[in-house]
């Protein structure tokens, strides 16, 4: 059932709506300003909009003009920031504590260099064309993610010579399930050579209900663009589940050489150790369109590469132009 003290706010000047809810501990939030817990605020009520948890703490968010989040909100275990646009996204990352929450406004925030995240984090954005993370780095991530409990929503990515969007790199660590992307619009390139949109290595999660529109020029045999790439190679990992549902991927690819693919989504596993077993991966209602530039590019709009008893692949509903393979 819903959580406990919950508080509907709608600031009408800014056109901010949001819930804010406890879960009956001592992170509860027992009162917005003049409004008690469980009623709506609607911008007007008052002079100040405050935020008050179970232990007294107090946040003001609201001036009686305008909504701001220039200070973190307590809320459960962690904090909620805002990040201001045109503020660093990166020294946000860095003063936050696992398990923070950093919400980004309706702007574009330019990504120079890579977001690196070590620790649990959550990200908000308003929605995939309010908030959007402009790679323009060379041939770098835009998220580099090695700690479990990486969650982000309502985010976009742009970019004309980006490594991936996002590499979550769990290698030699603990089980890594507890990871989501959600709401989602990825759109980059790549000047010359292979890339991901996402790769997610050692690392299972839900990758749900999202565009990603990828494309780039293959100059080197072996060269190979994927949307989406899980790999599986440490003996830590065991027993890991991947969610791909709702997601929409198109790619294109211009290239010279031999040995050179295009993917949509790849689920591999190092079919060399035996030890890597019980991998399972669920694709629900994707579609992958691939469109190669010339005959030497190879396609595969689904590929699965898995021993026997180590990767287990469920497919439904699903639509995948441009050939499946595996082994």
């Amino acid at each position: 059932g819903e959580a406990a003290n919950c508080v509907a706010v709608n600031g009408t000047e800014t056109g901010l709506e949001f819930t804010a809810c406890g879960a009956g501990g001592s992170g509860d939030i027992t009162a917005v300003g003049d409004v008690a817990s469980g009623a709506a605020f609607n911008g007007t009520q008052g002079t100040t909009l405050t935020f008050y948890n179970a232990g007294g703490n107090a946040t003001q968010i609201y001036n009686g003009t305008t909504m701001a989040f220039s200070k973190a909100i307590e809320m459960g275990s962690g904090n909620i920031t805002y990040v201001d646009c045109g503020a660093s996204i990166a020294s946000a990352i860095t003063a936050a504590t696992a398990g923070d929450t950093l919400v980004l406004g309706s702007c574009t925030y330019t990504v120079a260099s890579t977001l690196t995240v070590a620790k649990a984090l959550n990200f908000i954005g308003q929605g995939p064309e309010k908030t959007i993370l402009s790679n323009t780095g060379t041939n770098v991530p835009t998220f580099t993610v090695t700690a479990d409990g990486f969650h982000l929503s309502g985010v976009g990515f742009s970019g004309t010579d980006v490594a991936s969007a996002i590499s979550i790199d769990c290698t030699g660590g603990t089980t890594c399930n507890n990871n989501s992307i959600r709401n989602f619009k990825i759109d980059i390139s790549r000047v010359s050579g292979g890339f991901d949109g996402i790769t997610m290595i050692d690392a299972g999660g839900r990758i749900e209900h999202g565009f990603i529109n990828y494309s780039g020029d293959l100059t080197v045999s072996g060269d190979q663009i994927k949307g989406i790439f899980q790999k599986f190679v440490s003996t830590c990992e065991l027993d890991t589940i991947s969610y791909i549902s709702d997601v929409h991927l198109t790619g294109a690819a211009t290239g010279n050489n031999t040995n050179q693919l295009l993917r949509g989504i790849m689920l591999w596993n190092n079919d060399a150790d035996t030890s890597l077993t019980n991998h399972t991966s669920y694709v629900r209602e994707a579609t992958v369109v691939l469109a190669p530039g010339n005959s030497t590019i190879s396609t595969e709009a689904l590929e699965v590469q898995g021993g026997t008893n180590q990767l287990t692949q469920n497919v439904y509903d699903s639509v995948f132009d441009g050939g499946i393979g595996g082994g």
